[in-house]
């Protein structure tokens, strides 16, 4: 049935994202993002610490598709796609450049506004990589049915011949280690925010990142995957393959979005570093705790009422009416879309972003107060992965993601470690509990009785 000619929230299949994260990290972006997406679509923050994302799906799969169409055509379409998010990028390097010191409130207000019209500018270029997340596979898959990829051919092209921001800081710690002259002091003032989260932030100094550099481990060998050229061996694979100009088209495509998420993140995480010391010093103006102070946005700063901000600490709506709710009415709408999602299976289905059956016991992670639970040999289940989880990743015999598609974080990570990962699962977190014993086969996911 239909209120008012519009499906109700039970009749449409919903694509969902969901970390931990500080309602003033998300709400600018949620605000880009819902500029470019002309649909029906909710952000959650609930105990001021977790965000949950809702998108109708069939929207992004039709937006995917009509991207990919349009690349087939035009293969420079998506370098102007993103370059368009990277001329954001120049002018956030001069917002950081000249960022003051916060000490009125005044300034925190036009800082903040500041901040909140870039972000929403550039969520709204920068979403392109989302929309893939839920049919991106697929999509590929569809688009090179004709092509009979060898194991690891076409993950190789999927990679950019560039290094990322985290590539190249652990490549600078790599060769320190062994024995180049690396000034530490310059590398930390480069690095200071990549272990920031959209959960919190933390200033690194020289000291964490010498720590860094005692525990690396298969130096030579990370060095020697990092610094291989791909130029020549891209070209080598499209000739072996004999692949159509259109193909050649998405391929690339789908290499510069994996490549993007990265640098997305750079500027996400050195974004988070500044609104934190916002604030901060709105915590200490209003004499309100940190995480009361979390909650605040722009809009309340005009005429501040703290009753407003309390009510959001349970749980907070945004809507692609640009509204925020709170109470008893967003609690209800949040529980009709959970709802519309599966809640026991005996298995569950993924998509496969590095390959590998294994079985092993399932640990929860929703967030960074989850990590030392995560054991060697434990199998990751988690929301989304993030930079920050590359140390976990590490000890995880695979890792399982309930959202993300093939330029996803978990994938691209994956394939650079060689870890079997399953993505896109929707419900993992939701179906399967610390301790669980699974298998992970072609995507299939199943519980080990």
């Amino acid at each position: 049935m239909c209120y008012g000619g519009k499906p109700l929230i039970s009749e449409r299949k919903w694509y969902k994202q969901a970390t931990n994260a500080k309602f003033s990290y998300i709400y600018a972006p949620a605000i880009g993002v819902f500029s470019r997406i002309k649909s029906e679509n909710y952000i959650f923050a609930r105990d001021a610490k977790y965000f949950e994302g809702f998108y109708i799906e069939k929207y992004l799969d039709s937006k995917a598709r009509e991207i990919i169409e349009i690349q087939k055509k035009d293969p420079e379409f998506i370098d102007r796609a993103l370059g368009k998010a990277r001329e954001v990028q120049k002018k956030f390097d001069e917002y950081f450049i000249n960022f003051p010191e916060i000490d009125s409130i005044d300034e925190a207000k036009k800082q903040l506004a500041m901040l909140y019209e870039l972000m929403k500018v550039f969520w709204y270029h920068v979403f392109i990589c989302d929309v893939f997340d839920p049919s991106g596979e697929e999509i590929l898959q569809e688009e090179i049915s004709s092509v009979d990829f060898l194991p690891g051919d076409l993950l190789t092209l999927l990679r950019k011949n560039k290094l990322s921001y985290i590539q190249e800081e652990r490549l600078e710690l790599l060769r320190f280690r062994k024995g180049e002259k690396i000034d530490m002091g310059v590398h930390a003032k480069k690095y200071f925010f990549i272990d920031n989260s959209w959960e919190s932030v933390k200033r690194l100094g020289e000291s964490d990142f010498l720590k860094k550099a005692e525990e690396l481990i298969d130096i030579d060998s990370q060095i020697s995957d990092l610094t291989i050229d791909l130029y020549t061996i891209h070209n080598d694979l499209l000739d072996k393959y004999h692949l159509s100009d259109e193909q050649i088209a998405v391929i690339r495509m789908f290499r510069e979005l994996i490549f993007y998420r990265d640098e997305r993140k750079e500027y996400v995480l050195k974004t988070n570093h500044y609104i934190e010391k916002i604030h901060q010093f709105l915590a200490k103006h209003f004499s309100i705790s940190e995480k009361l102070a979390s909650l605040i946005a722009l809009s309340d700063l005009d005429n501040f009422n703290l009753e407003d901000v309390k009510a959001r600490e349970n749980i907070v709506m945004y809507t692609s009416d640009d509204k925020l709710t709170t109470g008893e009415k967003a609690t209800a709408v949040y529980n009709e879309l959970v709802a519309t999602f599966p809640k026991k299976e005996d298995f569950i289905k993924g998509q496969v972003a590095y390959p590998g059956d294994v079985s092993g016991t399932v640990r929860v992670v929703m967030g960074e107060s989850h990590f030392g639970k995560l054991e060697e040999g434990d199998i990751l289940v988690a929301p989304m992965t993030r930079p920050e989880y590359i140390p976990i990743i590490r000890r995880a015999k695979a890792i399982i993601t309930d959202e993300g598609g093939v330029t996803c974080h978990a994938s691209i990570v994956s394939r650079e470690l060689r870890i079997p990962c399953v993505v896109g699962t929707k419900i993992a977190t939701r179906i399967f509990s610390d301790g669980d014993n699974i298998s992970i086969k072609e995507g299939v996911i199943r519980r080990v009785k």
